[in-house]
C-alpha cells in the first residue's frame, strides 16, 4: 500500500494519458456518452467500432455524465483519480492473491515485484485496458475457487473479457478447472455464465458487419483489414504483418513460425514482466546498447545477451512455481496463466507482448517467489543468501528503473496551447513536436477537413476535425488515389517512433504528386511535416 500511494503521489495531477490506443477508447466513451452509440467519431461518417469490447469506453462515458464534461482535461483527471483507486485496489489483491500460498514475507515479495514494475506504472498512467483488465483478473482468481461465490467470479471474469477480448482466456481456463475436477454439473453452470458476454459482444459484431455501411464504407480502404481500429483483431491478425499488408496474407505456415517464434520469446518476456527490460527505458540507466536489427550479422553485446538469459532463468522459475501450484491440486491460476500465454502466442504483434504479460505478472511473480520459499526451507545457508540477494538486486532494479524514468522521462507537456498542466511519461521532443504540429493544424484546417495521419484519434481529441489512417499501401500511386477519394486534405507526416505508417505509405504517396500537395509546415528534425492538397 505505501508503495502504490508513493508512485502515484507525483502524478495525480491532469488528465490520463490519451496517446495510443486511449485516444480511440475516449473518443468511443464520448460517442456513448453523447448518445451516438458505439462509434469511432473521428471517421467520415460515425462508423460503428468493432474492435474493442465496450467496457472501458463505457467507464469513460461514466466520467463524462458524472463530470459533465467531455472535456478531457475535466472527465481526464476524473479517470486518474478512479486510475489511482483501481491501482491501490489491485496492489492490495494482488497481495490477497500471493497470501493464498505464500507466506506473508514472500507474499510481500511478490507483490513489490508487480506494483514496482515499470510496464505495470506506465500502463497505469494512461487511459489503457490493461489495469483495470489486471485488477479484474486477480479478483476474478479471488472469486472463482469458492462454488459459493460463482456469480461473483461471473462478473469478475465478465468485466475481464469486456475490457479485452484475451479475457476470454480466464473464462476458457474457468470451465476447464471444472472439466478436470470431473465436475460436469459446475462445468455447464460456469459455461452458461461464462457465455453471456461473449454471445452479447459476438451478437452485436454480426449485426453491424451485416450492414450495407460496413460492405460499402464512406471510403475505400475504410474497412480494410490492416485499418486496424476499424475491423475486428482476427482480420487485423490474418495478416503475415499486421503493419505491412503488402506482404499478404499468413498461411499456415507461417502460423507455425508465427506461434512457435512467440513461444520461444516467451521466457525472456515472463522473467521481463517480474524483472526489468534490457532495452527502452533502462537503455540509459545502464547503458545497454541496443540489439542489431533483425537480419544483422552482428550478434547482441555480451550484457544485453547476458540479461536476456537471466530474465529467461527467471520466466522458467516462475513457470516451474505454477507447476508446483498445479501438482498440488491448485489448477485455476495456473491454467489461466497458461490459457492466456497460448492465445498471446497467436497474435503478429510481438512488442506489445509486455502489455498482454502485465496482467499476468502477479502469477508469474507468485511463481517466482513460490520456488524461492520452498527452496529456502531445504537449501543450505549459503544458498538462502544468494535466494535473498537474488530477489534484492530485483527490486533494487525496479527502483532505480523507477528513479530514473521520473527524474528524466516524465515531463511536462506544454506543447498545446491552453493544455491542462500535466505530465506524461516518455513524452519526448518528438511527441512535443507533433503536438505542436497538430495545434497548428487545428488553427488553419476548415471545420470539415479530414486529415490523414498515424494519430487520429488524438487529432480529433484536439481539433474535433475528422481524421483517419493514410491507406496502407506501397504503391504510390493507388495511396494517393485513394487519399483523394477520401477526400484528405492534410497529410501529417510524423517523426514518431512509433508505427511509422505515414512515412513508409503516405510520404511517397503525396512527394509523387508534387502538383497536387504542396508541404506547408515543417518542424525540422524530429518534427512533423504537414501537406496540404492543393486545389485546382
Amino acid at each position: 500500500m505505501v508503495a502504490a500511494l508513493a508512485l502515484w503521489a507525483p502524478r495525480l495531477r491532469g488528465p490520463l494519458d490519451l496517446r495510443y490506443d486511449a485516444g480511440v477508447y475516449y473518443v468511443l466513451g464520448t460517442a456513448l456518452g453523447d448518445g451516438h452509440g458505439y462509434r469511432l467519431l473521428n471517421e467520415p461518417g460515425r462508423i460503428e467500432a468493432v474492435q474493442y469490447p465496450p467496457l472501458l469506453p463505457m467507464i469513460v462515458a461514466a466520467h463524462q455524465r458524472l463530470t459533465g464534461s467531455r472535456d478531457p482535461a475535466v472527465a481526464g483527471q476524473a479517470l486518474r483519480f478512479t486510475w489511482a483507486a483501481l491501482f491501490l485496489v489491485y496492489a492490495l489483491a494482488v497481495y490477497a492473491l500471493a497470501r493464498r500460498w505464500l507466506r506473508p514475507g514472500w507474499a510481500l515479495v511478490a507483490s513489490l515485484l508487480v506494483v514496482l514494475h515499470l510496464e505495470l506504472l506506465w500502463l497505469s498512467d494512461a487511459l489503457f485496458a490493461e489495469l483495470p483488465f489486471a485488477c479484474a483478473t486477480v479478483l476474478f482468481l479471488l472469486a472463482a475457487e469458492r462454488d459459493d461465490r460463482r456469480g461473483r467470479a461471473a462478473l469478475f471474469g465478465g468485466a475481464a473479457y469486456l475490457l479485452r477480448a484475451s479475457g476470454g482466456a480466464l473464462l476458457i481456463a474457468w470451465i476447464v478447472d471444472a472439466l478436470l475436477a470431473r465436475r460436469v454439473l459446475e462445468a455447464a453452470l460456469r459455461a452458461a455464465l461464462a457465455a453471456l458476454p461473449v454471445l452479447v459482444w459476438h451478437a452485436y459484431l454480426a449485426e453491424v458487419q451485416a450492414r450495407p455501411a460496413f460492405t460499402h464504407p464512406a471510403y475505400a480502404y475504410q474497412r480494410a483489414p490492416y485499418n486496424f481500429y476499424n475491423v475486428p483483431y482476427a482480420a487485423n491478425m490474418a495478416y503475415r504483418d499486421a503493419f505491412a499488408p503488402e506482404l499478404g496474407l499468413a498461411d499456415a505456415n507461417d502460423l507455425v513460425r508465427r506461434v512457435a517464434a512467440n513461444a520461444l520469446s516467451l521466457p525472456t518476456r515472463l522473467g521481463e514482466s517480474i524483472g526489468v527490460r534490457a532495452e527502452g527505458p533502462l537503455h540509459p540507466v545502464f547503458l545497454l546498447r541496443e540489439p542489431p536489427p533483425p537480419g544483422a550479422p552482428t550478434p547482441p553485446p555480451r550484457p544485453l545477451a547476458i540479461h536476456r538469459l537471466g530474465c529467461a532463468l527467471l520466466g522458467l522459475v516462475a513457470a516451474a512455481g505454477l507447476a508446483m501450484l498445479a501438482l498440488d491440486g491448485i489448477r485455476l491460476a495456473p491454467l489461466v496463466w497458461l490459457a492466456s500465454l497460448a492465445a498471446m502466442t497467436l497474435t503478429p504483434w510481438p512488442s506489445q507482448f509486455g502489455r498482454y504479460l502485465m496482467p499476468l505478472a502477479p502469477l508469474t511473480a507468485i511463481g517466482f517467489a513460490l520456488v524461492l520459499e520452498n527452496s529456502s526451507r531445504v537449501a543450505s545457508r549459503p544458498l538462502q543468501t544468494a535466494a535473498g540477494a537474488a530477489v534484492g538486486v530485483l527490486l533494487a532494479a525496479e527502483l532505480v528503473v523507477l528513479g530514473a524514468v521520473f527524474s528524466a522521462r516524465h515531463t511536462p507537456v506544454a506543447a498545446i496551447p491552453g493544455a491542462t498542466p500535466q505530465r506524461l511519461f516518455f513524452y519526448s521532443r518528438r511527441w512535443r513536436l507533433h503536438d505542436e504540429g497538430l495545434a497548428w493544424l487545428k488553427t488553419v484546417a476548415a471545420h470539415d477537413a479530414i486529415v490523414a495521419t498515424a494519430t487520429p484519434q488524438r487529432l480529433y481529441l484536439l481539433s474535433g476535425a475528422r481524421a483517419v489512417f493514410p491507406p496502407f499501401d506501397s504503391d504510390p500511386e493507388r495511396a494517393e488515389r485513394q487519399l483523394r477519394e477520401v477526400p484528405v486534405d492534410w497529410v501529417v507526416i510524423d517523426d514518431l517512433d512509433v508505427l511509422d505508417v505515414a512515412r513508409r505509405y503516405a510520404e511517397r504517396a503525396v512527394l509523387a504528386h508534387p502538383e497536387r500537395w504542396r508541404l506547408v509546415y515543417d518542424s525540422g528534425t524530429a518534427g512533423p511535416r504537414i501537406y496540404r492538397r492543393i486545389r485546382s
